[in-house]
């Protein structure tokens, strides 16, 4: 049990490195700051828009700054990040010090995943049905937000949109037998289609509130730049700036895997 409890702590604070936000106030939905279009689209054409969009992605890879406040941090820690995406979302995500120390390396497959912590030569790797329903409670996979940039979000059978209170709203459930249903509700803008703020739900309770911001145009997609998220279980913030972004550059397999030759302790996230 103390293991567990300190292997808690440490992932709690590295991984809400991965998409979490540090801010002062709550996060709400914001205005949008692109021009709206002169006229407005029926909700199943922007579901065709969005799908159309995502299809045009096979790569993406992104440096970020990040500001991380939560309950097990004394002070709040800003970072750098390198994350690398390859549709269906299969993530590579590393996180560094500002002086270029390496703090966490992740990796999520298709189904599977490995988190090593070089500060204690440490790989604890399982499943994704093992990380969402871990008794440790491994925070959330960063597969949540990246599924906004996929064509799989929006070829959903359970995916809805309506209009409300100026903004598209798209509903998505995900799960099945053996994993947790779990669900999306995004809003969009009437202008430019760009998601500005999505809430997920797990097992029916709100789980994270994400807000998108400062979007510009890399090659056919806009892009948000300014990315915050409030943990709602756990109190976490994470303010995440977007330095560079690069779109459909080829990425080798092997990059989504992370080499346990030299690894002194390897663990199985779900095992006592």
């Amino acid at each position: 049990m103390a293991r567990n409890k300190s292997f808690r702590i440490a992932v709690v604070t590295i991984i809400c490195c991965l998409l979490y936000c540090c801010t002062s106030q709550q996060i709400t939905i914001p205005p949008s700051s692109l021009h709206s279009l002169k006229k407005e689209i029926s909700p199943d054409k922007v579901i065709s828009v969005l799908q159309k969009r995502a299809e045009k992605i096979t790569t993406v890879k992104s440096t970020l700054s990040m500001t991380i406040q939560s309950k097990e941090l004394a002070q709040p820690k800003k970072l750098k990040g390198f994350i690398a995406v390859r549709k269906p979302g299969v993530i590579r995500f590393k996180g560094f010090t500002f002086l270029g120390l390496k703090l966490f390396d992740l990796v999520i497959g298709e189904n599977d995943f490995q988190l090593f912590l070089p500060s204690k030569n440490e790989l604890y790797q399982g499943n994704r049905e093992d990380a969402y329903n871990s008794p440790i409670s491994l925070p959330l996979l960063p597969d949540d937000i990246t599924s906004i940039f996929y064509s799989d979000l929006y070829e959903s059978p359970h995916l809805h949109c309506w209009e409300e209170e100026g903004y598209y709203l798209l509903s998505s459930v995900q799960g099945g037998e053996t994993t947790p249903p779990r669900s999306k509700k995004l809003w969009i803008e009437k202008g430019q289609l760009t998601i500005v703020a999505m809430e997920v739900y797990n097992r029916g309770e709100l789980d994270t509130r994400y807000s998108f911001d400062n979007y510009k145009l890399v090659g056919e997609n806009y892009f948000p730049y300014a990315v915050e998220i409030e943990r709602v279980t756990d109190g976490s913030f994470i303010k995440i700036a977007i330095d560079t972004i690069e779109l459909n550059h080829p990425i080798a397999p092997e990059a989504f895997r992370i080499n346990a030759d030299t690894i002194k302790s390897i663990n199985t996230l779900g095992k006592e």
